[in-house]
């Protein structure tokens, strides 16, 4: 998880508390979600990705970057859908990686579409949307200290900066990033935007186009 500058997150909005785990009969309706993990089982560079169709998944950008900046390849990767204590609902081999990220500061196009080596058939994708500033957002997300189940940061005030960026009155840590950022809309939960960063008491985040 990246780190932002204090002085990008000043007068927003104020934050929510602390995210909660997510209860453990709350998980079956969000197996959409799921760790995204390198080389692997092990969760060394573990992020956060969401499935938005059969063999697609989205997350951030800098989550496929090595410690030297470069790409890492996608026979390193390996989805983990639904992942909760230690058992998933599918485990994914990822074919292909698309990244919209230009460098290190762009929050705001901080994407990366995964294509799967074979679709997941037995979850149901999350649907995408625009970012609608006049409602509250939802980030759930598998943050580093609670690897094992979601965690569920509600009630979030959202705004869009100049430039594009999307900042969250929630609080967010190290594993959450790629994670959706959700609105609820007519025909339920959407994906609107992917976690990219934070300074521990909002979050920045790039926004669906």
């Amino acid at each position: 998880m990246r780190l932002c500058l204090l002085s990008l997150l000043i007068a927003g909005p104020a934050p929510a508390g602390e995210p909660a785990m997510l209860p453990v009969a709350d998980h079956a309706r969000w197996q959409a979600i799921g760790r995204l993990n390198r080389d692997g089982y092990r969760d060394r560079g573990m992020c956060t990705a969401t499935l938005i169709g059969p063999d697609l998944v989205l997350t951030a950008a800098h989550c496929l970057r090595d410690g030297t900046g470069g790409a890492v390849r996608p026979e390193r990767l390996r989805f983990l859908a639904g992942w909760l204590r230690g058992e998933a609902a599918a485990i994914a081999r990822i074919a292909s990686v698309e990244m919209a990220a230009t460098g290190p500061a762009a929050t705001a196009t901080d994407r990366a579409l995964l294509r799967l080596a074979a679709p997941v058939t037995t979850i149901r994708p999350l649907p995408l949307a625009a970012p609608d500033p006049g409602r509250p957002a939802r980030i759930l997300g598998y943050r580093r200290d609670r690897p094992h189940a979601l965690s569920d940061a509600g009630d979030c005030a959202l705004e869009l900066l100049p430039g594009g960026t999307m900042r969250l009155g929630c609080p967010v840590t190290s594993g959450n990033s790629g994670g959706p950022v959700l609105q609820r809309g007519e025909a339920g939960w959407q994906v609107v935007g992917i976690v990219s960063a934070t300074d521990g008491r909002e979050t920045l985040a790039a926004p669906l186009p």
